[in-house]
Order: C-alpha cells, then structure tokens, then sequence
C-alpha cells in the first residue's frame, strides 16, 4: 500500500525552469523527480490559476506547450482558483513583508490554504538577495508553517554529470 502522498506546490519559476530545462541541474533534476512521481500516481502538484497567466504559452516552443498542457490533463495536478479566502491571505502576506510581489504573495496563500507539504521555488536561490525573496521564508510566512526549498532529486540524472560521489568503506 502507498503511504501519503506528497502535495508539491509550485511556483511559476518552477514550471519555466521544468520547461526550458535551462540553470542548475541539481533544480532540473529535482523538478523532473516531482514529475516522475505525480505520472506513476505517487505525489499531487497544484499550483495557482495565476500560474497559466505567468508562464506565457505564447513564448515557448511547441514542444514546451504541449509538455505543459500534458502535465495539466493528469487529475493529480491541480490548478487552484484564485478565491477571496487565497487573496485575504495574500493581503496578510504582503502586510507583513510588503516585498513579497502580489504574485508570490498569491502563491505562498494558496499553498498555505491548501496544505503543501512542501512549496517548490528557486526565487532567492540566486547570488543577488532581495527582500521578497521566497526561499529564506521557508518554515514562516506570516506566521504559518510553509516548507518553502528548491526540488531536491533523490536520484541524480547520470547523464548530467552531477550528483553525489559513491561511498567507499575503508576497511
């Protein structure tokens, strides 16, 4: 029997990074981890509706769009609306830390409202600090408990030429 499964929630950083398969392998390969497992049934993505405006179709190649538009036929991959209850939390969020973008404050509302296990981003994983950067929130966002990392594979992509080393026992 399958234990729980995981509820990953993703920001629209997350899909164009999935997409373009552009930047840190170590993301790329955590990304298309969280993919495997929602395609075998073993996990739950969502993300906002406002997720479908930031990540402009019209911008990517063919491929891309249908890879998108695929990933969003599963029924274990939610696009949740953006209700009063998400945008109350957004205010709240912004009152807080009024560098948090209202797009981010969005997302950080609906994963929060909607439990994530654990919120995916790479914004603010990046040499270049801003005070609206997501990945230092991680465990507080206006006081509610939100994991907020980037994807971590467990498996490494071979191919990539990353990953950790082999242990060896001296014995």
């Amino acid at each position: 029997m399958l234990g729980k499964r995981k509820k990953y929630y993703w920001d629209s950083c997350s899909f164009i990074k999935w997409l373009d398969e552009k930047g840190d392998r170590m993301d790329i390969d955590g990304l298309a981890e969280v993919v495997k497992a929602v395609e075998n049934g073993h996990a739950y993505l969502f993300t906002s509706e406002l997720t479908k405006t930031e990540v402009l179709e019209g911008k990517m190649a063919a491929e891309q769009s249908d890879k998108f538009k695929r990933l969003f036929q599963r029924r274990n991959v939610v696009p949740v609306d953006v209700t009063g209850r998400v945008l109350g939390l957004s205010k709240q969020i912004r009152e807080w830390n009024s560098k948090i973008s209202t797009p981010d404050a969005i997302h950080l509302a609906t994963a929060i409202i909607y439990e994530a296990d654990e919120f995916h981003t790479t914004d603010g994983g990046g040499k270049r600090k801003r005070g609206g950067d997501l990945l230092p929130l991680d465990g507080n966002v206006a006081g509610h408990n939100l994991r907020i990392c980037r994807p971590k594979a467990d498996q490494y992509n071979l191919l990539s030429g990353v990953g950790p080393l082999p242990e060896t026992k001296d014995n």
